[in-house]
């Protein structure tokens, strides 16, 4: 089996590689925008995923029986800053890269809890979606997309956490570990709750969906809900650091660049009806923490 990551080198791209390669089970090529690889056991393809001639060319010559799309612009505010460079990145490039696969080919396109908006609940059988940002906007467009070029496709609906590959980069989760070690007080959200689930978790799930073919749209996210500020106190509690620093605040009281939702709990009943079980948040922050002291992220 021939399987493309892209966004080979990001938070989640980089967890499924590792994942896949440990798993042995496929041939693994990792798509990324880097000069030079940062990751073993796989097929390394530096490409702007916006060279369309060039990626149709890969496509070509790898024959992939997989496709797992997880390159996208995923900052809100950036998001909301640049509508174009948005729709270019979350939904051009998937649509370009949905028209390469044949019919033979599956595609799992990992998409976001922002395409629900202020809906609820936040299952798959919500029909009229509204986001309220940018973000949401092209990440719904890029999941019609999918769904209407591929025969094979999968829609992952998620909030993923976890560790960055480069140490340039910092995600959420080690803000607050950083903070944490460094003995600062920092402010977060009690009333924004979301369904965090880890890397390492997200990419297991996400290798059974495609072990069974899954088709159409799913939430994979934590099996609890929790504010930003709970997530942070699991943090804490799973490195043993002081729970005292982290400060509760309002989203009411900030004025963010692009609004979003206080509400992003997903309902993940179909996930379990398969049999799937996600953790709860609590297991996704014990093992981060496990993964943020091991120290073991690129040097580039």
């Amino acid at each position: 089996m021939k399987i493309i990551v892209t966004g080979a080198h990001g938070m989640l791209g980089s967890a499924l590689v590792k994942y896949l390669a440990q798993k042995g089970e496929a041939e693994i090529y990792a798509f990324h925008r880097d000069d030079q690889p940062l990751l073993t056991d796989c097929r390394s393809v530096s490409i702007d995923l916006r060279e369309t001639e060039r990626l149709r060319r890969w496509f070509s010559k790898i024959s992939p029986d997989v496709v797992i799309h997880c390159a996208g612009l995923v900052n809100v505010d950036i998001c909301e800053k640049d509508r174009h460079v948005a729709y270019e990145q979350n939904v051009i490039v998937t649509r370009d890269l949905a028209q390469m696969c044949d019919e033979k080919t599956q595609f799992i396109f990992i998409s976001s809890d922002q395409v629900y908006g202020n809906t609820y609940p936040k299952n798959e059988n919500q029909k009229l979606l509204i986001p309220v940002n940018v973000y949401g906007e092209t990440k719904l467009a890029g999941e019609k997309e999918v769904l209407s070029n591929c025969a094979l496709a999968t829609v992952v609906r998620t909030n993923v956490v976890g560790v960055k590959q480069k140490r340039n980069q910092t995600s959420f989760a080690e803000w607050v570990l950083e903070a944490l070690q460094r003995g600062k007080s920092i402010p977060l959200f009690f009333d924004y709750l979301f369904s965090p689930i880890y890397t390492r978790f997200l990419s297991e799930i996400i290798f059974e969906l495609t072990r069974r073919n899954f088709p159409g749209v799913i939430n994979v996210g934590a099996a609890n809900s929790c504010s930003k500020l709970d997530f942070a106190k699991a943090l804490a509690i799973a490195g043993s650091f002081d729970e005292g620093l982290l400060v509760g605040t309002s989203i009411k009281a900030h004025k963010l660049f692009a609004v979003r939702p206080q509400d992003l709990s997903l309902d993940v009943s179909k996930l379990t009806a398969l049999g799937i079980h996600p953790p709860i948040h609590q297991e996704s922050a014990k093992a981060l923490v496990q993964e943020f002291l091991s120290g073991t992220r690129a040097t580039t």
